[in-house]
């Protein structure tokens, strides 16, 4: 019997430094930021034996000419789906650097779904100075990530998601996985990289030693890849023997929290790789991997329930 938290088959970042593809013409952005992300997925399906049968993009700052406008959105779809043979099946930004929870908490509340891709997709096509720093958070770090995701048999304990909270719900996050250390243990934890006084904070509220480092500053924050970075730096410093609990948790800056525990092995795909942000350089990572398209299953396109 399959244990009560999704297995992570894979998790990948791939780590690009701005700006993204300067020279291009925003559409040729949008295209290029879809490979991108279809060629990683593809990569870490192979590498993990896995078909996925969903395939949802998160994200926290995807331009609205993507999200919104349906030629963009065709075009980034489109990008992704050539590149890894699987066409997602929702683009979700509502939830800011949370979506990957409220993905994963439906898909197991509402799905029977076993396999779940979650990529998160945070380029700025547009290359605004905005997004390099946030006032209160700190340096942003830009990338793509794939989560692969086998969803336990018994749905009993989706991750946990609330929102929205005053004050970007950092606290009521810290106090929710201070509930969750008292009830189960505490777990190696990972959470978003912030500037050191809200991290601080962390640290005196949750279990001693529970919390990964806080790497906001070698990586600034990554949006909703921060705790899987801090996974997969975990991961690669001390592998596991046997299968393993790790807690993985984000906030968004407009107050929802969600947070899930999820379980890891020794077969645990992990990588963290760094790519420099010039279109040729994106153009080789693409090349470096040419798949077979994932013999995926097809679904329509999700109409979020309440999560």
């Amino acid at each position: 019997m399959n244990a009560p938290h999704a297995r992570v088959r894979a998790a990948a970042h791939w780590r690009v430094a701005p700006p993204f593809a300067a020279g291009l013409e925003a559409g040729a952005r949008i295209d290029l930021g879809g490979r991108l992300c279809g060629a990683q997925l593809a990569r870490a399906c192979a590498d993990a034996g896995f078909e996925p049968q969903a395939l949802v993009v998160v994200s926290t700052i995807m331009s609205q000419s993507i999200s919104m406008q349906p030629r963009g959105q065709a075009r980034f779809l489109d990008a992704v789906e050539r590149a890894c043979g699987l066409r997602p099946q929702a683009l979700m930004n509502a939830y800011m650097c949370v979506g990957w929870a409220f993905a994963l908490r439906h898909f197991v509340r509402h799905t029977d779904a076993k396999r779940l891709a979650v990529a998160i997709v945070d380029l700025d096509v547009h290359n605004l100075d905005w997004h390099l720093r946030h006032p209160v958070i700190g340096p942003s770090g830009f990338g793509v990530s794939t989560l692969l995701f086998e969803l336990p048999d018994d749905r009993g304990a989706p991750p946990v998601c609330s929102g929205p909270h005053a004050n970007s719900a950092f606290n009521d996050f810290v106090m929710a996985l201070k509930a969750h250390q008292a009830r189960h243990g505490a777990q190696p934890t990972f959470i978003p990289f912030t500037v050191e006084a809200l991290a601080a904070t962390a640290r005196r509220v949750l279990a001693e030693g529970s919390l990964g480092p806080n790497r906001n500053a070698a990586y600034g924050h990554c949006f909703g890849a921060d705790p899987w970075i801090g996974l997969i730096e975990w991961l690669a410093a001390s592998p596991p023997d046997g299968e393993r609990t790790a807690v993985a948790g984000a906030i968004g800056f407009n107050g929802y929290y969600g947070f899930a525990p999820v379980r890891v092995a020794p077969c645990t795909r992990a990588e963290l790789r760094l790519i420099d942000g010039a279109a040729d350089a994106l153009e080789r990572a693409i090349a470096e991997f040419s798949p077979t398209p994932i013999a995926g299953e097809t679904h329509p396109p999700l109409e979020f329930l309440d999560a």
